[in-house]
């Protein structure tokens, strides 16, 4: 390469120098400030999963608005991805002898404080349940720091899309902080965006629907592909699930009891009766929680009591083994049975 042309590329080299320099400075000063799993910014959740809630709440809010569909004749189930696969809304509407209308909202969550960011799908809404129930795992009163990077690659199959894409990067890139925590600033600029959209249409009373076209159908069921998970994948599960169960991921659980006590508050402040429910799981799971994470679900019942006694359903022993899909997820016709049972104990 001739001198003169060293020179004329000169300038675009520095400046390239320059911008990775800054970046790299930038990355470190960010590492060293906030760690990395910066607690400041808001529960990790899957966005789409979030703008799904959002399109079926806003579809509810609409009957609501226009008399189709009274307060009282409305149930919202809340939880993890028990509550997302556990749950029918047609078989619960066809067997509640008070004829109410269920919405479930339901996906991955591995503590409460996910579970409290997907609720703002229906605590930003002008959705009024008479009934909210909430699905409670045990596993929920985890630190909000527990992430799922630790999922085992085997497994990842049987996971959803948006979670097996979630956290599975390479060693050298996942030291980088800004790489590591893109998922989470993408998150919280959405959920920045998001609240401040939810202030603007309270202050001038608008729907939902505004800003979240509502979705046709908000009773959609979602369904397990097969009535029972293939052996290898339901061993994946029980191990990533008996990492999760480490008793060290539970030594610190306030944030994630405090974001239960929080959504309970705020849910009873909107009107609703909220009924804390133990969701079903098979014997070898219930037999697996050890004792410290026992513990902190009391502890997180006691918190959402500290006003009003939270009522606790336990039907953690109600389906027998053959009716789950894993050890946590009921199969189809056990999500039908438990559906078409649940209705009678919560009139």
């Amino acid at each position: 390469m001739s001198p003169p042309t060293m020179i004329r590329l000169r300038p675009p080299v520095l400046a390239v120098a320059a911008v990775a320099l800054a970046v790299a400075l930038l990355d470190v000063s960010l590492s060293v400030a906030c760690g990395y799993e910066p607690q400041w910014l808001p529960a990790q959740i899957s966005w789409p999963a979030f703008v799904r809630f959002q399109a079926h709440v806003a579809a509810v809010e609409m009957l609501q608005r226009t008399g189709l569909l009274d307060d009282h004749h409305l149930v919202v189930v809340l939880g993890s991805s028990t509550a997302k696969q556990d749950f029918d809304c047609q078989v619960l509407h066809a067997n509640d002898p008070l004829h109410r209308q269920w919405l479930v909202l339901g996906a991955g969550a591995l503590n409460f404080a996910q579970v409290e960011g997907y609720a703002r799908a229906l605590t930003d809404s002008d959705v009024r349940p008479s009934l909210v129930v909430i699905g409670m795992e045990p596993s929920l009163t985890s630190r909000e720091d527990v992430q799922a990077s630790w999922i085992p690659q085997a497994s990842l199959k049987s996971f959803p899309h948006d979670l097996r894409t979630h956290r599975f990067r390479d060693a050298g890139r996942d030291c980088i902080w800004l790489d590591r925590n893109r998922d989470l600033l993408e998150n919280a600029m959405s959920v920045l965006l998001d609240g401040a959209s939810a202030e603007v249409r309270a202050v001038f009373h608008l729907p939902l629907a505004v800003s979240q076209p509502p979705t046709p159908d908000p009773w959609d069921v979602s369904d397990l592909p097969t009535l029972h998970g293939d052996a290898a994948d339901v061993e994946g599960k029980w191990s990533w699930r008996m990492e999760l169960l480490r008793p060290a991921h539970y030594e610190s659980a306030e944030r994630s009891i405090s974001a239960f006590a929080r959504l309970v508050a705020e849910l009873r402040r909107r009107g609703a009766t909220v009924v804390g429910l133990l969701t079903p799981a098979t014997s070898r799971l219930r037999a697996a929680y050890p004792p410290i994470v026992i513990r902190r679900l009391h502890e997180a019942i006691a918190a959402a009591s500290a006003i009003h006694p939270l009522h606790i359903l336990d039907l953690q022993d109600s389906m027998p083994d053959d009716q789950f899909y894993d050890d946590a997820h009921l199969n189809t016709p056990g999500k039908r049975r438990f559906s078409a049972e649940l209705p009678a104990h919560l009139r």
